[in-house]
């Protein structure tokens, strides 16, 4: 199961967009120039790992994947790119080197790329993937979690040539990430092997708990960009953004049909929303259906106990995946009362039939809305993570999450209407016609029900 998606990067990429344009000289923008070409080839680098071990685990309840995370410890920071939890009490630290270049290690442990004929130093992926591998045993050992094993190994790109020293037995390894769900499965099974009496696995709870206490550890790191390149502090930074009077109500998207007599219990991928509802000691989400069917999780590790227990006096039903507790809309909110909750979202009491002909169609609910400029939402979700939509100079920027078939359905949604950017990896949709391209999404979307 993936429990976290990579950090979106695109905010600082825009910053540095405009302090470069207001650079003072030469030297100063291409500075900043450099650092914008470093984050964009990092993201690119994590995004294209990302996609391998998604692939392979997103829909796997005996390991949790987190992108993106970081932790601190002591004054230490580790950040790391990935990280893979399975049930056997082992994290796999994975460090993401996206070059493009050959690169090599001598007998001294020194790292070089290499560019046609040019060769040039480069930090250790090594002893990085085993910093931040330490920081996190301590992290680890400090809260007595059930892991007993880090192990450190760095990831490259797919295309990387990789000139190897005779190997040092306490180093990482080394792993194209392309080839990684073949060296997890492997070591996995290794593993299996060398189990010895009174060892046990964790439990698909336990591990799903470890998984969301990193989470709750994790500090997204803001950077002072004025400050890092010779900025004035008070300097104002104009990013082009859509008019604050305009309302932007987010995109109406219909729900799904209801579900048929044979059909016993709801599909996770066509909840029609959810809700975080604060109780006493901290919150819970509920997730609604249209049969009325109610979904309740706990992700509060002091708090699951008590949600269990209410849960199982009103009948309701463990659900393994995507993990909450199914009841009916009654015992919802007589859960959310005796937790000290406000009140379960009450459901959606469909209109009456239209009877006079002459009615106007517009009243009818199942009509689409009319999208216009001012109604194009900042993001459209789905069950692999959200489609991003900024405002730019150039138009609309659509991002969408590295999965095969959701960049499918965008590419049919943007082709022959849009640009695509290479360098930022998004398309470029021209005003006029955003409204149009955010139609088709949602349409490509629900029919192979993909829509969140």
């Amino acid at each position: 199961m993936i429990l976290k998606q990579t950090d979106d990067k695109q905010g600082d990429i825009d910053i540095l967009h405009n302090l470069a344009a207001q650079a003072s000289s030469t030297r100063q923008r291409y500075d900043i120039q450099s650092e914008i070409d470093n984050i964009v080839s990092g993201v690119r680098g994590e995004t294209d790992a990302s996609y391998y071990l998604d692939q392979e685990f997103r829909h796997r309840d005996d390991v949790v994947v987190i992108h993106d995370l970081r932790i601190e410890e002591e004054g230490d920071i580790a950040q790391i790119d990935h990280i893979v939890i399975n049930r056997r009490r082992q994290a796999i630290v994975l460090e993401t080197k996206a070059l493009k270049a050959e690169i090599s290690c001598n007998e001294e442990g020194e790292w070089e790329a290499v560019y046609g004929s040019q060769r040039y130093s480069i930090a250790s992926p090594l002893e990085q993937c085993k910093r931040h591998a330490a920081v996190l045993r301590r992290w680890l050992a400090r809260r007595k979690t059930a892991l007993r094993e880090v192990i450190p190994v760095v990831l490259a790109a797919p295309t990387t040539r990789i000139g190897r020293r005779a190997s040092d037995p306490d180093d990482p390894e080394v792993v194209k990430s392309d080839l990684f769900p073949r060296w997890f499965e492997k070591t996995s099974k290794a593993n299996s092997n060398i189990i010895t009496i009174g060892d046990d696995k964790m439990s698909e709870d336990e591990l799903a708990g470890i998984g969301y206490r990193l989470l709750r550890a994790h500090t997204p790191i803001q950077f002072d960009w004025r400050k890092r390149f010779g900025f004035p502090s008070n300097m104002e930074i104009q990013i082009e953004k859509k008019d604050e009077n305009e309302e932007n109500p987010s995109l109406e998207i219909a729900p799904p049909p209801p579900a048929g007599k044979d059909e016993e219990k709801p599909d996770r991928r066509k909840h029609i929303g959810k809700t975080i509802v604060p109780i006493d000691g901290g919150s819970i989400t509920i997730f609604r259906y249209e049969n009325e069917d109610r979904g309740i999780r706990c992700d509060d590790d002091s708090l699951k106990d008590k949600v269990a227990e209410l849960c199982r006096q009103n009948n309701g039903r463990w659900v393994p995946f995507p993990r909450f507790w199914l009841v009916s809309f009654s015992a919802c909110q007589k859960i959310v009362s005796d937790l000290g909750g406000q009140k379960a979202p009450q459901p959606k009491t469909p209109p009456e039939p239209q009877t006079d002909s002459s009615a106007s169609s517009d009243t009818t609910p199942e009509k689409k809305r009319d999208l216009s400029a001012s109604s194009i939402p900042e993001s459209i979700p789905t069950i692999h993570g959200d489609i991003t939509i900024r405002l730019t100079q150039y138009g609309y920027a659509v991002r969408t999450p590295r999965h095969v078939d959701i960049i499918e359905v965008i590419k049919d949604s943007c082709k022959g209407v849009a640009r695509w950017n290479r360098r930022y990896q998004n398309w470029l949709v021209p005003k006029q016609q955003a409204p149009e391209v955010c139609r088709s999404i949602i349409d490509g979307l629900k029919q192979k029900s993909f829509d969140a």
